[in-house]
């Protein structure tokens, strides 16, 4: 004779509760890229050389190179003048923006590329949006030769004294 299996109500509850976390779980889990789908997003940009040092690495003009894979990093010709935005100015409020762009290899900011890690505001954005369209580099050099680099740079505010 066979008995009819029976759940508590207990058992029934933590059985659905965990059924829920285990759905929640994998929904928030991002989907992992494969390295080819990862390329494709960004073909013009240099993969690190196996040997870990610029003799490997041939400059292509084509090409976007990390800080690592330089031997001398752009640098800005003149220290930028980044005016506190005048709709701040009674906030008190110190800012911080954080950007990445390409620097072409004739020292020109690429803006296309202009991307915002990290704002205090989008006022503050634009005063460092603005500066980046005049500014001029030295480019990156790679075995004496000019390239693409790509660059993340920290911008700092601070409210004028009144």
């Amino acid at each position: 004779m066979r008995t009819k299996p029976t759940f508590s109500p207990f058992r029934s509850v933590y059985l659905s509760v965990a059924a829920t976390a285990a759905f929640v779980l994998a929904c928030a889990v991002e989907k992992p890229e494969s390295p080819d789908h990862a390329s494709q997003l960004q073909p013009n940009v240099v993969q690190k050389p196996a040997v870990g040092s610029t003799q490997a690495i041939k400059p292509n003009d084509n090409m976007t190179y990390f800080e690592f894979q330089v031997n001398r990093l752009a640098s800005p010709r003149e220290t930028p003048h980044l005016e506190y935005p005048p709709a701040m100015r009674g906030s008190g409020i110190s800012g911080e923006v954080v950007a990445q762009f390409v620097v072409k290899n004739t020292g020109q900011v690429e803006m296309s590329t202009f991307k915002v890690e990290k704002s205090t505001g989008p006022e503050f954005t634009a005063v460092v949006k603005g500066a980046l369209e005049t500014l001029r580099f030295d480019p990156a050099v790679i075995r004496g030769k000019s390239v693409n680099q790509l660059v993340e740079w920290a911008f700092q505010f601070t409210p004028p004294s009144a």
